[in-house]
């Protein structure tokens, strides 16, 4: 009886036995992968994108050091070879883990995990008119830049009367032509990023309705207010010197009330000076 049970408490056993003998390999695998050295890394995470730059100093023994990239448990870079590189196509506001491996050659020499929000993409800053220029057929605007938060490319489009007129980017000055004289117009720019949010400015003006000068509308930043000024300027007459005159208006008025009440336009013409109206 002793012989019989002794039997079979050891056929019970034996299997037992080599299972926990499989599972202390599998935990000696383990503990062998985690005593990989961290990867040193900066993180800059945008709307879109996240940008890793590596510190290749902790592995400078290698010289074919590389790089896989997991989001979750999908490879979405494999075998990057430089020490600076991105992850584009990224959902804005958004929670992204992952891990990075580095190899030397085929050795995994290190590891690290990762874990970034996307931020809120932001409209591109505000756009400021400088100056227009018109006569009775033609416009030229100018404006500063606006900032995007996120360093994206903005692209501007210019509105007259609702009514789309150019649109171009990296460039902040649109020439328009064919219009009306002695017309109203609203001028709106749009600056808009990659995305499609956008910021815009309004403003109005009147072409001539005669004469061959222009019309400038400039705007400045003067001790913490903004200031308006306006003048006009005859047909190019080469390097010619020419006198200024200053015209002021009353209360509530403009510069075009003024100039269609003087009629200094086409005394300007007549005589080469320039109207200024401040």
């Amino acid at each position: 009886m002793l012989h019989f049970m002794a039997g079979r408490r050891g056929s019970f056993f034996r299997p037992a036995l080599l299972i926990l003998a499989i599972l202390q390999l599998i935990s000696c695998g383990d503990e062998e992968s985690n005593t990989l050295p961290d990867i040193s890394f900066t993180l800059i995470q945008h709307s879109a994108y996240a940008k890793f730059i590596m510190n290749p100093a902790v592995h400078s023994g290698c010289n074919a050091l590389t790089y896989n990239v997991f989001i979750k448990d999908s490879l979405v870079l494999s075998k990057v070879a430089t020490d600076t590189f991105s992850i584009a196509g990224l959902k804005e506001n958004t929670l992204y883990k992952g891990k990075i491996e580095a190899f030397c050659q085929a050795d995994k020499i290190g590891q690290s995990t990762f874990s970034f929000t996307t931020s809120q993409n932001q409209a591109p800053g505000e756009v400021k008119i400088e100056r227009l220029s018109f006569g009775p057929g033609h416009l030229e605007v100018r404006w500063k830049p606006a900032v995007d938060p996120e360093s994206n490319m903005v692209t501007y489009c210019i509105y007259l009367n609702q009514q789309l007129k150019d649109s171009l980017s990296g460039q902040t000055i649109s020439t328009i032509t064919g219009l009306q004289p002695g017309t109203y117009y609203i001028l709106r720019i749009v600056a808009k990023d990659q995305s499609g949010k956008y910021s815009e400015v309004f403003t109005n003006f009147r072409t001539l309705s005669y004469g061959s000068g222009t019309l400038v509308r400039s705007w400045i930043s003067f001790q913490g207010y903004e200031r308006e000024a306006s003048w006009y300027v005859p047909p190019a007459t080469g390097s010619v010197a020419m006198p200024l005159v200053m015209d002021l208006h009353g209360a509530n008025g403009n510069a075009w009330l003024q100039i269609q009440q003087s009629d200094y336009n086409r005394l300007a013409e007549e005589n080469d000076f320039i109207h200024v109206m401040p």
